[in-house]
């Protein structure tokens, strides 16, 4: 990390003025304070570049057509659990966990 601090001091230079600019810009538009920031309910990724959308969950379609390695469309399920997943499911089902929550 120091060296590449160093190499980076050396090399680059970057003016004030952007400096300010693309701070100014970064905290206003991508992280101002209290600005949520949001999350794919699916995947849980939270990238601020992103754009997401609400969506009703029922209206979405429950199969899609996918192209799979062969060239061929196939169809699948997009809200179908695995068995794996189903017995996960089922053993999470009954049990109790604590959550601390910070003062």
């Amino acid at each position: 990390e120091d060296e590449t601090a160093a190499l980076l001091q050396r090399c680059v230079h970057v003016s004030d003025e952007t400096k300010r600019r693309l701070l100014g810009e970064w905290s206003d538009e991508r992280m101002a304070h209290a600005l949520p920031l949001h999350a794919c309910a699916s995947c849980g990724v939270r990238d601020p570049s992103l754009t997401y959308t609400r969506v009703d969950v029922s209206a979405l379609p429950r199969t899609v057509s996918v192209r799979v390695a062969g060239g061929e469309d196939e169809t699948r399920h997009v809200f179908e659990l695995s068995p794996e997943q189903c017995a996960k499911y089922r053993g999470l089902q009954n049990k109790k966990v604590r959550l601390a929550f910070p003062n």
